[in-house]
């Protein structure tokens, strides 16, 4: 066998081997693993996320010009659409009374009363978060400004910052929660999901407050896990961390 030869035959022997090793390699095999993980974790988030603005707003009562002190309307310029709601809170996270008036003011403005009688005076700080998937608890709309009252004088608050961002829904979690147990095969075709394959998650906000949904797993099956801390839209209006926990067998 001539010098070409042998080296023609280890050069083939060698990559024979290296490609088994590609195949059954452990760190190969793990990062497969996540990638698959992390792709289904976009599906749920792609599938259970909302879009949400949020407003730091300094309001401006210095000189007692506010009248009445516990009311005021703050053109914020958003789009609005028949599924938006409005939450406001102080700095403390107390809930004050809001809802979005498009009849008196025109689009994108926001109603905020302070207190249940006047004299309750507005707060140096509110928080306002414009967005879909919750329920307003402060919703009131006869305690804010209407008719010929209604007057939007921007002297009277200051925009902060504001920022708008899309981030998981508690709403629609609990609907694809739903889903999982009426539904699951049609889920899992949505998600791309090997009929071979099953999976779980649960969304934790503590121990005792969380979203869960759980298949019996098998004995002696492998399985996959992640855990990763995201932001969550509460139905409350409350933007909360939670360990979001996701299983394929």
């Amino acid at each position: 066998m001539s010098h070409i030869e042998v080296i023609l035959s280890f050069a083939i022997f060698l990559g024979a081997v290296l490609f088994i090793f590609y195949l059954f390699n452990p760190i190969h095999e793990k990062k497969a693993d996540k990638l698959s993980l992390d792709e289904l974790l976009e599906e749920i988030k792609n599938h259970s996320s909302v879009d949400v603005t949020a407003y730091w707003v300094k309001i401006n009562n210095t000189n007692n010009q506010i009248t009445p002190p516990n009311k005021i309307a703050i053109n914020l310029s958003f789009v609005n659409k028949d599924n938006l709601n409005v939450s406001v809170k102080d700095l403390s996270g107390e809930i004050l009374k809001s809802h979005i008036n498009d009849i008196d003011f025109g689009n994108g403005t926001a109603c905020i009363k302070k207190g249940a009688v006047a004299g309750s005076d507005l707060p140096p700080f509110i928080f306002i978060t414009i967005g879909e998937g919750f329920n307003n608890a402060g919703n009131d709309n006869a305690e804010c400004p209407s008719g010929t009252t209604a007057v939007i004088n921007e002297s009277y608050y200051q925009v902060s910052s504001s920022y708008k961002r899309t981030i998981l829904s508690e709403r629609k979690l609990l609907e694809l929660n739903k889903t999982y147990y009426s539904n699951y095969a049609n889920l899992k075709n949505r998600f791309s999901i090997l009929n071979a394959n099953n999976f779980d998650f649960a969304v934790a906000f503590s121990s005792t407050d969380l979203i869960k949904v759980e298949r019996t797993i098998p004995g002696g099956v492998e399985i996959k896990a992640i855990n990763k801390r995201m932001e969550v839209l509460r139905e409350n209006g409350d933007i909360q961390f939670a360990d979001i926990l996701l299983r394929i067998w």
